[in-house]
């Protein structure tokens, strides 16, 4: 150790002169190389340079524009080409102005149109409705066979006849009520062969309500002069209810100012209910609504489904009539109006369209005449600037030739010197190398027996504390043997007296009952823990068909919820029609054969209504739709293969999802199995005994979680959290190991594993890590004795130093080998 600073400063100076040397040297070959690279650069540079040269005065020969004469005739014919494509583009700009007026035009009068067509549909609609309910409400049924029979089929109604005054209409309802509907007969009509007209008239009831009125009776009906009799009027200014009904012949006026005579028109019959006592005998007064006051009498009337709302309508049909001919003129002349801005928007849009292709064509002329010119321009600029561009080159060819020239020389001179200096400083760098080897293996063997001494006195240094352990822990078992020693012979001299006090005999015959209790409860034991496993397993095989059942029961369920919420919904629709159908006073029997054939009136009004809106709704007729269907069609025909795809790769994708299901169940199951297996055999290894083993807590094993059950011997503990620390480390040992001879690796490292176990418990784990060991490599960092004793190569680690870690490594056989000696 004191001779090896002085090798080592003498070597620290070798090397030194080595770095120098070597330093010097590659500073010379590193400018040698330089040089060598400028000297072939100039070469290089020159010859190419005259390549240049050469090739400049080629292409300077042999450019040529284009004529003169050529581009200015291209110009003139691009003016014209200009002035062309701006008058068409005014002339095309003042089309576009006046396309949108005309096509506000075409939209008023599109609406206009539309909006007549609306009105016109909606009041023939009305119209037509009204007709129908009209005639559906005076139709005679049972009763025009009736009147077939006497001849009076032919007769109108009274209603046809009369016009009656707005609001007014319920007022001469209530007082006429079937009169309303009644046939006027003359003196002969109905009439049989050899019979009377009462005798025909009154030998066969009608079956419904009739009111036959004579125009023979009456004073001035049927073309007489006419007697009318005066009732005067309650007080003055009330005006017979007459005066509101006119008839549009005299033989019906007479029969409703007959009917009539005595009821008096007031607009607010309570203002006489406290006067009735006023009211002359015969006297009646009658409201718009019908109500009806006499002296000794009021009445409220309630109009008649067959004959309310007759007049009112007939007049309304009539009124309907006449606009219905005043919107057909409107339409037609929409119409008319829509077909000329049609022609006229069509006509524009010809002519713009035609500007627009003359535009365009003439843009593509004067562009392709742009492009031309301007080909022609850049190229007589580009033969310009090339031949100046070559005149420039071959000026800067020249300079740089005589340049390079100068470089050229000037790289051979220095790279001759270079070349001397390099063979002088390879000379000196070869003897200080051969110094530094010198004094390098001098330094090498002084440090290696350094090394060998220091590690010498290091391992006797150990062996010397070890020795001084060994006495204090002999010296403490000594101790510690003598004090079990007094303690032996205490607790033998205490059983040699219990012995002698004890009953031999009586002490066998208890411990062999014991026994044989203990078999027989162990045998009942077993029997009950397989009673208890088959019990589970019957348990989990009824959880999983109650599973199975709920999971195929839970869409029967949905499907009866659905059914019963279906079949609800149909006896509460039942409820709402018989309901509708009772207030209406419908007969059932008598509808249900039409309901094939006839349908409602509410129906027929929303499918008029509804084809209304569908017809507004489609608006003016799109000519472009057969194209936009084609283009559909094939849109859908491409989404449709889209969609084939598609459901063609989710089919593939959930196959394959149940495939790597159905694997990973599988490969999940085997692990665990073998996993299973090996912790089952391995825990009683390390225990000495006892069971352990791994229970899935749930039915689906990829999304089950795992248990670990284990019972050291001895031990019937219910949860693994009462274990000890010991018994968990050996569990998990055992799991770890388990899991290890599934697939082993190379190497495994196991840290201070062993800390928490007594001197049995380590033993077995050194033994189990021994038989492991012939397919893997352990490497384990432990303070035990006993697990070292189980190493084959031993290393420790020792810092006699703060902060300066050796390492002394021990083999277990060469120290076996050299202590028999030493111990024979």
């Amino acid at each position: 150790a004191d001779r090896l600073p002085e090798h080592e400063s003498a070597r620290h100076d070798a090397d030194a002169t080595v770095s120098s040397v070597r330093r010097e040297l590659g500073a010379t070959e590193q400018q040698l190389r330089v040089e060598e690279a400028n000297r072939l650069h100039s070469g290089r540079a020159l010859d190419a340079l005259g390549e240049r040269r050469e090739k400049l005065d080629g292409e300077r020969g042999a450019i040529e524009g284009p004529a003169p004469e050529r581009l200015a005739e291209r110009r003139a014919r691009l003016d014209a080409l200009r002035a062309r494509c701006e008058a068409l583009q005014e002339e095309l700009a003042g089309a576009q102005a006046s396309w949108p007026a005309l096509q506000e035009t075409l939209k008023t009068a599109l609406e206009a149109e539309r909006a007549a067509q609306q009105g016109l549909t909606e009041l023939r609609a009305r119209h037509n409705a009204l007709v129908q309910f009209q005639a559906k409400q005076s139709a005679p049924g049972e009763l025009g066979d009736w009147l077939a029979r006497h001849a009076c089929e032919d007769l109108p109604p009274l209603w046809r006849a009369l016009k009656v005054d707005a609001g007014w209409e319920t007022a001469i309802e209530a007082v006429l009520r079937e009169r309303l509907a009644a046939r006027v007969l003359e003196e002969t009509t109905g009439a049989g062969a050899g019979g009377t007209l009462a005798d025909d008239l009154l030998a066969e009831s009608p079956p419904a309500a009739l009111a036959l009125g004579f125009a023979d009776a009456v004073p001035g009906g049927a073309g007489g002069a006419g007697v009318h009799v005066h009732i005067p009027a309650p007080l003055p200014g009330v005006m017979p209810l007459s005066t509101h009904a006119q008839a549009d012949d005299a033989a019906r006026q007479a029969l409703v100012d007959d009917w009539l005579r005595g009821w008096f028109a007031v607009e607010r019959i309570e203002d006489w209910l406290p006067r009735r006592g006023e009211l002359a005998p015969g006297v009646c007064l009658v409201n718009p609504r019908g109500q009806m006051l006499s002296r000794s009498m009021l009445a409220h009337f309630v109009p008649d489904n067959h004959t309310h709302g007759l007049i009112e309508r007939q007049r309304e049909i009539d009124a309907l009539g006449a606009q219905q001919q005043a919107l057909d003129d409107e339409a037609l002349a929409a119409r008319e109006a829509l077909l000329a801005a049609e022609r006229a928007a069509s006509a524009a849009q010809a002519r713009i369209e035609t500007l627009r292709r003359e535009t365009q064509t003439a843009q593509g002329e004067r562009h392709a005449g742009e492009v031309e010119v301007l080909k022609l321009s850049q190229e007589a600029s580009r033969a310009e600037e090339r031949r100046m561009r070559i005149e420039g080159d071959l000026s800067e060819l020249l300079r740089q030739e005589k340049g390079e020239r100068e470089r050229h020389a000037h790289a051979e001179r220095e790279y001759a010197r270079a070349t001397e200096l390099a063979g002088l400083q390879r000379g000196q760098l070869d003897a200080a190398i051969e110094a530094l080897r010198e004094r390098d293996e001098a330094v090498r063997a002084l440090r290696a027996m350094e090394q060998s001494l220091a590690r010498e006195l290091q391992e006797a240094r150990f062996s010397a504390r070890e020795c001084e352990g060994k006495l204090e822990d002999n010296a403490r078992n000594v101790q510690l043997a003598f004090e079990q020693i007094e303690k032996i012979a205490a607790e033998h001299r205490d059983r040699a007296a219990e012995r002698e006090a004890t009953d031999d005999r009586r002490c066998r015959e208890a411990l062999q009952a014991a026994l044989d209790a203990r078999g027989v409860r162990e045998t009942a034991l077993a029997e009950q823990r397989d009673t208890l496993e088959r019990a589970v397993a019957a348990l989990r095989e009824t959880e999983e068909l109650r599973l199975r059942t709920e999971h195929e029961a839970a869409p029967l369920r949905t499907r009866v919820a659905d059914l019963r919420l279906e079949a609800q919904a149909a006896e509460l629709a039942v409820t709402q029609f018989d309901e509708r159908l009772v207030e209406a006073g419908a007969d059932e029997a008598a509808l249900t054969p039409l309901l094939a054939d006839a349908p409602s009136e509410a129906a027929l009004q929303r499918d008029l209504a509804r084809l209304g809106r569908e017809i507004a709704a489609l608006g003016a007729v799109n000519l472009a739709a057969v194209e936009e269907l084609r283009t559909a069609s094939e849109r859908k025909a491409y989404l449709d293969a889209q969609n084939d795809d598609l459901l063609q790769a989710i089919e593939t994708l959930e196959d394959a999802i149940r495939r790597i299901d159905r694997e990973t169940r599988e490969q999940l199951q085997a692990t665990y199995n073998t996993v299973n297996e090996h912790f089952g055999r391995l825990f009683p290894q390390l225990f000495g005994g006892g069971r352990a083993e791994l229970v899935l807590t749930g039915e689906e094993i990829l999304d089950a979680g795992i248990q670990i059950v284990a019972q050291p011997p001895g031990k019937k503990n219910a949860s693994i959290q009462l274990l000890s620390g010991g018994e968990k480390t050996l569990t998990a040992i055992a799991l770890v190991f388990a899991m290890f001879q599934l697939n082993p690796a190379p190497f495994c490292m196991l840290d201070e594993v062993d800390a928490p176990l007594d001197d049995a418990n380590t033993g077995r784990y050194a033994e189990m890590v021994k038989q492991m060991s012939s397919q893997t490599q352990f490497i384990f960092i432990s303070h035990n004795k006993i697990t070292m004793e189980a190493a084959q190569q031993l290393v420790g680690v020792t810092m006699q130093e703060q902060g300066i870690s050796r390492v002394v490594e021990v083999d277990i056989e060469a120290a076996l080998r050299l202590a028999e000696p030493a111990a024979a």
